[in-house]
């Protein structure tokens, strides 16, 4: 009736959830539910699935549990397309964690000993770590930095977006089967690194390859490099946009035969290391998306090839290019020689609207007569080398009144164009 006061005893919950909620007493007014703060890995059901419940003390689903912490024993969890779009705050894992469908959203971050996903969606704020296998060839994967380290076989890479990415194969090669979006690349690998995804936009990237196999990557957007350093293949970069390399940061390919190869569909420039090959060198910067410029501000060296540079547009060179099988230069617009400029062996050709024009000096004219000089007084015994040297002493200087003639014709000031 009015007024009377009824208590409710026995309450029980049922449903598949039930097991992650109690009641506290018998007689409930009010009552708080509380987040589970781990769910423990029992492994009873018929397969490894993160949907069975058998699996669990409780079934991690929606937003029910803050961790979970898989141990060795779970070798190859599943998180399958069964189970709905699980939440949670931290989960580590010292087996295999396999992510096939669905959605798993982790705050603070994924430690895992091995990792592999072919389906669904990953992501979070957290930093994402594996320390073993790692392969991804299918789904996204999203975090605030993603870090593999893996001592055996390829990593495979796909559709990832993180700030900073670190990708290591200590015995392996780096592939890709979808794009990565990152601000900071940074590769290792002992058998190349293949990132050509036509999806790609990397702000930086620095890689390294200490053994046989190829640098390649395809990009789109501004790119920096950070060093590139293949010992035992050749470099490919080709980019949608801009490249620049910094001033401490050195391309090179030292292995035998191998090349380095830069497209910028944009602007190129080269920092004050410059860049290095034991083959040919191919610079290229096209109109593409915007002034295709070359700048170089650093040497350019091939030990044992040619190099070949085009410039859709303005030209620019303030240091020295050496090649023994001959440089070649080809501007659509300014050349613009800096006093630095050298360039050599030959033959050496440069050409402004495919008109030849007289290339920079040769970086050992000026100073032949001078070493050929002291190298004769050094070894002076008598009177007779003195008179070869005073002779030789006329000839350099009849040669450094040639060479200053001959270099109004040559070169052309910081700031001058040289035309045809």
């Amino acid at each position: 009736g009015i007024g009377k006061k009824v208590s409710l005893t026995g309450l029980i919950l049922t449903g598949g959830d039930a097991v992650n909620y109690t009641f506290s007493g018998d007689s409930v007014a009010t009552a708080n539910i509380d987040v589970l703060p781990e769910a423990k890995w029992l492994g009873g059901g018929s397969s490894n699935a993160w949907s069975d419940p058998k699996n669990w003390d409780a079934l991690p689903d929606g937003s029910n549990v803050l961790a979970v912490n898989l141990p060795a024993s779970a070798t190859n969890v599943r998180l399958d397309s069964n189970v709905g779009a699980v939440s949670l705050q931290t989960l580590t894992s010292a087996g295999m964690l396999s992510v096939e469908g669905s959605s798993l959203q982790v705050r603070n971050g994924i430690t895992t000993a091995g990792y592999n996903q072919t389906g669904g969606t990953v992501g979070g704020a957290g930093a994402f770590k594996v320390t073993g296998t790692f392969n991804q060839t299918g789904g996204t994967l999203a975090a605030g930095s993603v870090e593999v380290v893996r001592s055996n076989g390829d990593v495979v890479i796909g559709n990832v977006s993180s700030p900073t990415v670190s990708l290591i194969a200590q015995s392996g090669a780096i592939r890709e089967s979808g794009s990565i979006q990152s601000a900071t690349l940074i590769t290792k690998s002992t058998a190349g690194t293949f990132l050509n995804a036509p999806g790609n936009q990397i702000s930086s990237f620095t890689a390294e390859n200490i053994g046989t196999g190829d640098i390649e990557l395809v990009n789109k957007g501004v790119l920096t490099t950070a060093g590139v350093n293949n010992t035992g293949g050749s470099i490919t970069v080709v980019n949608t946009g801009g490249i620049s390399s910094l001033d401490t940061a050195l391309i090179t390919a030292p292995g035998p035969g191998s090349k380095v190869s830069l497209t910028a569909n944009s602007p190129l420039s080269i920092g004050a290391l410059g860049v290095q090959a034991n083959g040919n060198i191919v610079l290229v910067a096209t109109n593409l998306t915007s002034a295709g410029n070359i700048t170089l501000n650093g040497p350019i060296e091939s030990k044992t090839g040619s190099i070949a540079m085009t410039a859709a547009n303005n030209f620019t060179q303030n240091s020295s290019v050496l090649a023994p099988l001959g440089v070649s230069v080809n501007v659509g617009g300014a050349l613009t020689l800096g006093p630095t400029a050298t360039s050599g062996y030959q033959p050496v050709s440069y050409q402004v609207n495919s008109v030849s024009v007289v290339p920079p000096r040769s970086p050992t004219s000026a100073n032949a007569a001078s070493e050929l000089v002291v190298a004769l007084m050094a070894t002076a015994l008598d009177p007779v080398t003195d008179i070869a040297v005073v002779r030789l002493e006329s000839l350099m200087t009849k040669d450094k009144e040639k060479d200053r003639d001959l270099s109004k014709e040559l070169i052309v000031s910081e700031g001058q164009l040289c035309r045809p």
